[in-house]
Formats: C-alpha cells, sequence, structure tokens
C-alpha cells in the first residue's frame, strides 16, 4: 500500500525521500506486472480464490483398483477454451480382429548368389535372434504372397493381428537381403485370442465398465493404435522411435555436429487413446537428430571433413586427428548382410593386423588375405585401419554401410542443438497446420479393414479454466503479485525471501590465465558480487583464484587436483575454515564431462558445493557488455544464494491464506523420481539412480538432505528404498519442527510410465506407509500419492480468437487446468500449465492422483499444484512441476555422477546372485549414497 498523504505531512524530511523511493518501487512494480495497485487485475488473493469452493472431501476409491477415484470437475478460475492436438476418431464397426503370436526363426546358412554358405570370417556367433526390420521385411513378403497384407497388422516382433480367422500355420519365407543374399525363415503363427474392440470401447464410453473391469478395452486400444501407426509403418521415408516415427522427407541437410555425420529429422508420433468423450487420437510434432547413412567411408570422409577420395592416403593418420566418434555405430557387412555395432578403429590397417584361424590348425594370416582368400573379395584400401566390432572383431572399412535411421539422443554440441532448437520453434499455426498431413494413416485400407475412421478433421477443442497465481512473500514485502505471464521481477533492494551465508569459498578456473581472462573472471566476480550482496549473502572477504596449468586444455583427469588445490586455498585465506562453495569457470562450450566430473568430486570428495559458469556465457572468453553480464549473474546469484541455504520466496501470509483445507495441520511435500542407466551386463537388468527430496517447513520450500539412491534389479521405474529414504526425510522434518511428525504428506512422483502405476502403487505407497509405522507406534498420516507425467503426447494451443488466453510465446498462459473430456473417465487426474513457454509448445504435466487418504478436491489439489509452481528457488519464474520434483530430478542426475563405486558393487553382487535371480526378480537391492555430513545449509548443493 501506498504511503498516505497524511502521514506524509508527519515525517521529517529524511523520512519523506525514504519513502518516496518505497513508493516509486512498489508503483513501478505495479506497472510492470499490470495493476495499479501492485497487483494485476487477474491477480486473486487467497481468500478470494478459495471462497465458495469445496475444498475438502470424503474420499473415495476405485473399487476395481483401490485407485483414488474423481472428484468431479473443478469450478476454481476463469473458465476459457483451449484447442488440443486431439482428433475424434469414430467407433469402430462390429469388427472381431484374432490376435496371433509370431515365432520367426532362421532355417539356414547366409547364401550367396553363387549357392556357397559362408559365416562371418572374423567374427563366429551362435545364431542371432531375428531383429525387428528383418521380421517386417519377412513378414510384410509372407502376407503379401497370401493376400494378407491390408488385414492384418505386426509389431514387428511376435504379436499380430488380422480380420482374418484363418492365419496359424507354420511358413518358410525365402527372403532377399540385398542384391546378393537370401535367407530362408521359418514362421509359425498360432492364434491366442479374439477381440471385439466395439464392444470393449462402447461398455467404456457409456459408463457400463472402466479401464481395469472392461474386458479386453486395453488390448482393444493398443491394437487401433497399432492400426493407426500402419500407414508411416510401411512408409520408407519413416525413422521407427520408441514413441512413434519420424519422416525422412523433411530432413535436414547432413551436417558435421561434434565429429558426427548428422541430420535433423522433422515428423509426427500417433497415439490412441479413450478418454471421457470418447477415442481419440493424438498427433504431436517431434524432432530428432540420426547419423548419414551410406557407405562407412564416405561417412568418415564427410564427418572428417576430408576433400575426398585423394585424402584417403592421409586417413590412417587423421582418424585419431579429427577425433572421428564412431562409437556404437550400427554398419551392415556387404559380404554377409550381417549387422554390428562399432566400438571404435584398429591400431593396425587390414594390411597388418593378424589373427588366427581355428579352423585351420591357428595359421595366421591378414584381414587383407584372409577377404581374398575367403570371399575372394580384394580390399581396395587396405592401408586403412580396420573397425571394431564391441566384440573386438575387425572389418574392413570399405566392407561397412551405416544403417540407416540411427536415434542420437544425447545433443551435445552447441550447432546441433541450436538446429534442433530451431526446429522445435515452429510456429504454433504451422504445426498446426502440418498436422493434417499424417492424418491420411487412417484413409488407408488397414484402417477401412479394421473399422477405424475420423470422425471429423478439426483437432479437438475443449473447456479449461485458468487459475490465477499466488502472491508471494519477499523480503520486506508481504504480499508480491505473480502476474498472468509466468515470471515477475521482484521489487529493487528485495530479490530474494531469505540470504544465505557464505564465509568461505574460491574461484577455480579451468583455464589458462591470460590477460582476457583475468580481466574476465574480475568483472564476473565484480558483477556476481553485486548481485549476492543485494541479496545479503555477499562473496567471502577473502577469495582466492586458482587458475589451470598454461599450455594444455584442461581434461577430466585434471579437475580432482585443481579441485582440491582450490579447496587447500581457500581454507587458507579463511583461517583454516573449509569452503561453502567454489565458483568453477568452465572452458567455453561448458564441457559436460567436465562439469560432471566437478560435481562428483565436490559432493562425493570434498563435501564443497560448487556452481559452474561457461566461460563464454560469463564474459571469460568474449566481451560482454556489463547489462548482460547483469542478466547472467543475477541467474547464477540465485542458484548461489539456495545452495549456501537460502530461499527466494514464498507463498504468502499463513497456512490458513494459501492452504486452508490443511486447517493448520502440519504438512510435508515429497519429490520422488528415478534416473535409468545402461544394462548392467544383462539384458533385464538396469543400474537405475533415484532420489527422494521432502521438505520441512509449512511453506514447502526448505529441503531436507535429499535420499539419493543407486539401485539394481529387473528392468522397471520402482523406487527399491523408498521405505528408508521416507524415513529419514520424516525424521529430518520432525528434527526442523520441534519434534512434530507431518500429519499430511503430499508426495508427487515423476519418471513412471502409465504401465508401472499399479506398480507403483503396490510398492512404493505400501514402503512409504511402513516408512510412517516405523518412526513411532500409531503414526499413520492421510498420504495423497500424484503420479506427475510429462512423456504423454497432448498438447494445447490458445483456442483461435483467444488473444486474452495467449502467453506472447504463443502457448496458452500459466495456470491453464484441463480436468474434463479428454481424461479418464473414472480417474482422479487433470493436465495443468503452469509455466510460460519461451519457446515452441508447452509440454504441459498430467497429474494422476493415485492415492487420496485426505480427501483434496479438484479444485484445492490443482490451485495448490499451480502455486506451488510459483516457488522455485532458481529463478523467477514459474515452472512447469512443483519444485520438489525438478529437486529430485536434479538429485537423481547427481546420484549419477557420485554413485559410480556403489553402482559397480551392486552389479558384482547381482552376478553372485545368479542370472536366474535376476531374471525372477528375486534380486534388488540399493544403496543410500552418503551425504558425507553436509548441513542444511548444504541441503540444496545439488541444484
Amino acid at each position: 500500500m501506498l504511503i498516505s498523504q497524511f502521514h506524509h505531512k508527519c515525517m521529517r524530511p529524511h523520512e519523506r525521500r525514504t519513502a518516496r523511493c518505497h513508493n516509486i518501487i512498489i508503483a513501478r512494480f505495479a506497472r510492470e506486472t499490470g495493476s495499479g495497485r501492485g497487483k494485476p487485475a487477474n491477480q486473486t488473493n487467497s481468500e478470494d480464490i478459495y471462497k465458495g469452493l469445496v475444498l475438502k472431501r470424503t474420499p473415495t476409491t476405485l473399487d476395481c483398483s483401490n485407485r483414488a477415484a474423481s472428484p468431479g470437475i473443478g469450478k476454481a478460475g476463469r473458465p476459457t477454451k483451449v484447442l488440443t492436438n486431439l482428433f475424434k476418431l469414430s467407433m469402430p464397426t462390429s469388427v472381431v480382429a484374432y490376435k496371433y503370436s509370431v515365432d520367426i526363426a532362421p532355417v539356414s546358412s547366409v547364401q550367396s548368389s553363387s549357392g556357397t554358405t559362408s559365416t562371418s570370417p572374423v567374427s563366429k556367433r551362435p545364431a542371432r535372434k531375428v531383429s525387428r526390420e528383418d521380421c517386417a521385411a519377412i513378414m510384410k513378403q509372407l502376407s503379401s504372397t497370401h493376400g494378407w497384407e491390408n488385414e492384418m497388422v505386426f509389431d514387428n516382433a511376435s504379436l499380430l493381428h488380422s480380420i482374418r480367422a484363418t492365419l496359424e500355420g507354420t511358413y518358410e519365407v525365402l527372403v532377399k537381403m540385398d542384391a546378393q543374399i537370401e535367407k530362408t525363415f521359418q514362421v509359425k503363427i498360432a492364434k491366442v485370442d479374439s477381440l471385439d474392440v466395439k464392444q470393449a470401447i462402447s461398455s467404456y464410453v457409456t459408463g457400463t465398465g472402466s479401464p481395469t473391469t472392461t474386458t479386453n478395452l486395453i488390448p482393444s486400444i493398443n491394437l487401433m493404435d497399432m492400426v493407426s501407426k500402419a500407414t508411416a509403418a510401411e512408409d520408407v521415408d519413416s525413422v521407427r522411435t520408441p514413441s512413434g516415427y519420424l519422416s525422412y522427407k523433411t530432413a535436414s541437410q547432413a551436417q558435421s555436429f561434434g565429429q558426427q555425420l548428422l541430420k535433423i529429422l522433422s515428423g509426427f508420433r500417433s497415439s490412441v487413446r479413450v478418454v471421457k468423450s470418447g477415442v481419440v487420437m493424438s498427433l504431436d510434432h517431434q524432432v530428432g537428430a540420426v547419423l548419414e547413412d551410406g557407405p562407412l567411408m564416405e561417412v568418415l570422409i564427410k564427418a572428417a571433413r576430408f576433400k575426398g577420395p585423394a585424402d584417403l592416403i592421409k586417413l590412417k593418420q587423421k582418424f585419431e586427428a579429427a577425433r572421428v566418434d564412431i562409437t556404437d555405430f550400427q554398419v551392415k557387412l556387404s559380404h554377409t548382410g550381417q549387422k554390428i555395432r562399432l566400438q571404435g578403429f584398429s591400431p593396425q590397417s587390414a594390411r597388418e593386423l593378424k589373427f588366427k584361424l581355428k579352423e585351420e590348425n591357428n595359421r595366421e594370416t591378414t584381414v587383407e588375405k584372409y577377404y581374398k582368400e575367403r570371399y575372394n573379395v580384394i580390399l581396395k584400401h587396405p592401408e586403412l585401419p580396420c573397425v571394431l566390432a564391441k566384440n573386438g572383431s575387425a572389418f574392413p572399412v570399405e566392407l561397412c554401410s551405416v544403417v540407416r535411421s540411427q536415434r542420437r539422443n544425447q545433443v551435445k554440441d552447441a550447432r546441433q542443438q541450436a538446429q534442433l532448437i530451431k526446429e522445435l520453434g515452429r510456429k504454433i499455426q504451422e504445426i498446426l497446420t502440418a498436422l493434417k498431413g499424417p492424418l491420411g494413416s487412417l484413409q488407408g485400407p488397414i484402417a477401412k479393414a479394421f473399422g477405424l475412421s475420423l470422425d471429423r478433421t478439426d483437432p479437438l477443442t475443449v473447456n479449461a479454466r485458468r487459475i490465477p497465481g499466488p502472491m508471494l512473500e519477499f523480503k520486506g514485502l508481504k504480499q508480491v503479485p505473480t502476474g498472468s505471464e509466468g515470471a515477475w521481477r521482484a521489487p529493487g533492494g528485495a530479490p530474494i525471501k531469505e540470504p544465505g551465508r557464505w564465509t568461505s569459498g574460491a574461484i577455480l578456473v579451468l583455464m589458462a590465465e591470460g590477460s582476457l581472462e583475468r580481466q574476465g573472471v574480475d568483472n564476473l566476480q565484480l558483477s556476481l558480487g553485486k548481485q549476492l550482496k543485494a541479496m545479503g549473502c555477499p562473496f567471502p572477504t577473502a577469495t582466492p583464484k586458482v587458475w589451470a596449468v598454461p599450455g594444455s586444455r584442461v581434461s577430466k583427469g585434471d579437475v580432482e587436483g585443481l579441485m582440491r588445490k582450490a579447496f587447500e586455498a581457500a581454507k587458507k585465506s579463511c583461517g583454516g575454515k573449509p569452503p561453502e562453495l567454489m565458483l568453477v569457470v568452465l572452458p567455453q562450450g561448458g564441457d559436460v564431462e567436465i562439469r560432471n566430473e566437478v560435481k562428483r568430486v565436490g559432493h562425493a570428495m570434498l563435501n564443497v558445493a560448487t556452481q559452474c559458469c561457461d566461460s563464454f556465457k560469463a564474459g571469460v572468453t568474449q566481451d560482454l557488455e556489463a547489462r548482460k553480464l547483469d542478466q547472467y549473474t543475477s541467474n547464477v546469484a540465485l542458484k548461489v544464494n539456495t545452495k549456501l541455504g537460502g530461499t527466494t520466496a514464498e507463498l504468502a501470509g499463513t497456512m490458513d491464506d494459501y492452504a486452508p483445507f490443511l486447517e493448520g495441520k502440519h504438512f510435508m511435500v515429497i519429490g520422488a523420481d528415478v534416473s535409468r542407466s545402461a544394462a548392467a551386463g544383462r539384458s533385464n537388468t538396469s543400474i537405475t539412480y533415484g532420489a527422494v527430496v521432502g521438505t520441512v517447513n509449512r511453506q514447502a520450500v526448505r529441503l531436507s538432505q535429499p535420499q539419493m539412491l543407486v539401485q539394481v534389479g529387473k528392468n522397471d521405474d520402482l523406487i527399491y528404498g523408498m521405505e528408508e529414504a521416507a524415513g529419514e526425510l520424516i525424521k529430518s522434518y520432525a528434527g526442523a519442527n520441534g519434534g512434530a511428525l507431518p500429519e499430511v504428506i503430499l508426495l508427487y512422483r515423476d519418471g513412471v510410465s502409465e504401465s508401472f502405476y499399479d506398480q507403483v502403487l503396490a510398492k512404493e505407497f505400501t514402503d512409504l506407509k511402513k516408512a510412517c509405522a516405523s518412526i513411532r507406534e500409531g503414526y499413520n498420516p492421510k498420504v495423497t500419492f500424484v503420479i506427475v507425467s510429462r512423456g504423454h503426447n497432448v498438447r494445447f494451443f490458445p483456442a483461435r480468437g483467444d488473444d486474452a488466453g495467449t502467453h506472447k510465446s504463443g502457448n496458452i498462459l500459466p495456470g491453464t487446468v484441463v480436468d474434463d473430456a479428454i481424461i479418464d473417465k473414472f480417474a482422479f487426474e487433470f493436465y495443468l500449465n503452469s509455466h510460460a513457454g519461451i519457446f515452441g509448445t508447452n509440454k504441459v504435466p498430467k497429474y494422476t492422483v493415485l492415492v487420496d487418504e485426505f480427501g483434496f478436491t479438484s479444485d484445492s489439489m490443482q490451485i495448490f499444484t499451480h502455486w506451488l509452481c510459483h516457488t522455485y528457488s532458481l529463478c523467477n519464474r514459474s515452472v512447469s512441476t512443483p519444485p520438489v520434483v525438478k529437486y529430485a530430478d536434479k538429485a537423481a542426475e547427481e546420484a549419477r555422477q557420485i554413485g559410480v563405486a556403489e553402482a559397480a558393487a551392486l552389479v558384482q553382487a547381482a552376478a553372485a546372485s545368479g542370472s536366474a535371480a535376476v531374471t525372477s526378480g528375486a534380486f534388488k537391492d540399493y544403496t543410500l549414497l552418503s551425504p558425507l555430513g553436509m548441513s542444511r545449509a548444504q541441503s540444496m548443493s545439488f541444484v
């Protein structure tokens, strides 16, 4: 509130000047956020938004599954409409589909055109499982021969559906793999079941059955999904991915990124699902990077930027210098048709590399001579090194071709990232126009045979509501509005709620010291120091700088020694006090391996928080104007303050203001997530890194020490150590609240696919209740367990003509919630967009409440979840999910970096237990990573 004129007259001159400054700050802030009195027009006080709403109910569950039942549609917020990427499908006609199992196995050796048989000369392996690509080719030829091609869909592995009831039998198929190679396969087809698709879907839509009780509903939807993808699956220009298909038709020109030749693809993925309003198909715009395909020799020449064949004589020497990375390339051998994965180059050429032939009494020969003798192949470039398969077998480069459609999920190179971002940033109207292209898959003969068709060609428009943002509390300001754009600026002099404390630290620069770099680091320290001082968390009075050794680029192996040097320098300058945080300036480009090593050494070895800065973005290796540098360091300052135990903002008022439905009860918010790693030497066993984090104050912004886990077991999304981790978090809450235990626990679980919902409910929810029971006899808090899903492909766009509901990025506004028409008819779920998209189309999280012992209503759950998204400590913006989900995700990635030794030990234990125990799921183990005695102020060091 502005200071009144009456009080202004009673003030002394210096008090009047202070008051005028205060009024100017508040008035300016009010203008920036869209209101004349410090609150935007659509900003609502807590008591206003909750007025007249039902905020609590008697919990109910679905009889069939014990999951929380839908509490009905919410009422809070301003009604609006949003456009989706969902297309309504007509109900399938009364067609019975027959389900078959398919077993495909080779029955002859590889045959050349001359009729001779042979095997790989360098790699002798047992019969391999038929690849999905070969399965597709075999079934395509078989179905074409018998006239089934437009009456069946095949998953390219072992499952087939057809409208024909008479496909059972054993067939032999001769397939021409390429110009010179043919193979014969035996295909066994056996009938498993039949599906009345119309009956299954109709009983759900009309309300006579639920997803778990309606017979064959899920298999029927899966079948319709396969049918909708059939045209894309048959298209030679499609790239198969785990989530759908990408089209080569819109591929960018191949470019050399990070010493790999990649091209960026743009396409769509589709998915059929049954929702409250019926059967719908979603079409989602996707982009991805794939390897350039073709002869490996040509790919290497392009990637190494050689001029052409004239440079081949130098290729051997240039392979290492060019740092051409062929790790995990899949190539096809021209002489056998076999596909192998590569791990690198041989140290010797094909002319020099020798091996022994066991079938000829260990006679020694070279790779060059072997191919001449066995295959009558004369190598054109025997002076070149061979490529090595994963098992160490060697093959001439000129006989290899890079297999098509090999995706690369990790995008490390800055140019590659820019290309992907450019494609992702297509205007929303362009995406909506392009969406109609893939709809042709529903007009083909396969869709017609199964009775699948479009109800209408326009995407669905659905009802939605816009929930206003909360009021936040900063230092000295009790009611700061957040506006409708999902971003705000804290008024001058009050950028945070509570400062951290930094008494000992160091600046480590992982580059050689030069005049330009020295000036850049000084400017960075000056700008960051100014931001931290404004927060009340200044740099330590004596902060030493440690530089890398001149003359060489810093590698991963150098990091630990340099960090120990900086650690000791900080101790020496602060009278023996170890540093709480070290600022680390990374080489230009922010090398991922070096950054990960910094995090590992800081957390696991030195027990010190680290804040990394990219030297280019921080103005160390470029001339950056002061304004842009201040923008960069303002964000870094928030992270530093958070890692030192400070808080950025809290929900304004008391719990009765922002969460009246809790009725003053002790309340805890938990976030949990898992991050998968590669298989631990077994196809059905994986290393998983998990994290469980929990709040310790009633504003739900302070965290206790995160519980990070390394675990091994079957490939699933479960957290095996939930009982122990949750127990530690509850104890921490009691320690921070005078022994009081949380009476209500709200857990947001990320990283779970829909197929694992029931397993998560049975395992993790049960373990959480066990943890509570072990704390104190009779302790049984009310637990609400919510799944946060971002892996779906439903997208939302502003409705045509709704300028008031459109963010400047073209996305829907923060606070937009959808809980009708396109959700599950019986479950407690909703879509909630809480963040302002900057680029591209927002990925709106879907929230599914599995268990609700407390009794949330749609309104109380949606409002509180949205408001929590405004309390993320690392920025003055709302984020897509509640902060505990973000923190759990970061902590799980941190566990991946610091849990290397623990992961190796678990893999050894799994091996010792025997494959049978692992396969059956009897062996599941985990290790809680030690926090090394970190203080509460360091509990946020992982962010």
